[in-house]
C-alpha cells in the first residue's frame, strides 16, 4: 500500500517560528518525526507532498526517510491559511493509484488492518473540531 502524507506550511518560510497549531514549533516538528518513522517501518513506500519550506526542514534538516518526496505544494500559498485541508485535497488528486493519506499527527504501532486498507473509500473522523 503507498502510503502518503502532505505537509503546508501556509506561506510560512520558517517552521521554527511557526507552531502549525501545536503547543511550539519543536512539537510539530517531532510529530511528523515519529509519524514517519513509525510509518516506514511497517511499508516500504511512504511519499511526502509538501512545499520548500518542509522540504527543507524534514528532508534537509529531520533527514527523514521518506521513499520520495514530491515538493508541488508552494502553489497553494496564495490561499488562506485556514484551507488547511486543500494540500490534502490536492495530493489526493494527485494519486493514480491507492494509497492512504496519513496526517503528520498520526502514530502506528502496527500495520493498518487488511480490512481498512481494502475499503473503498476510509477516514479517521469526522472534523467537528474547526468551523
Amino acid at each position: 500500500m503507498r502510503i502518503v502524507q502532505s505537509a503546508w506550511a501556509c506561506n510560512q518560510s520558517n517552521l521554527l517560528t511557526s507552531n502549525s497549531g501545536w503547543l511550539s514549533p519543536e512539537y510539530n516538528l517531532m510529530s511528523w518525526t515519529l509519524s514517519c518513522l513509525q510509518l516506514k517501518q511497517f511499508y516500504p513506500e511512504v511519499v511526502l507532498y509538501c512545499d520548500h519550506a518542509y522540504a527543507e526542514m524534514l528532508i534537509d534538516n529531520l533527514q527523514l526517510p521518506y521513499t520520495d518526496v514530491i515538493c508541488n505544494l508552494d502553489g497553494l500559498n496564495k490561499y488562506h491559511p485556514q484551507l488547511w485541508a486543500l494540500p490534502k485535497i490536492y495530493t489526493y488528486s494527485q494519486q493514480e493509484n491507492p494509497f492512504l493519506h496519513v496526517d503528520g499527527d498520526v502514530f502506528i504501532w502496527r500495520e493498518f488492518s487488511d480490512y481498512l486498507l481494502k475499503g473503498d473509500l476510509i477516514a479517521q473522523n469526522i472534523e467537528a473540531a474547526t468551523d
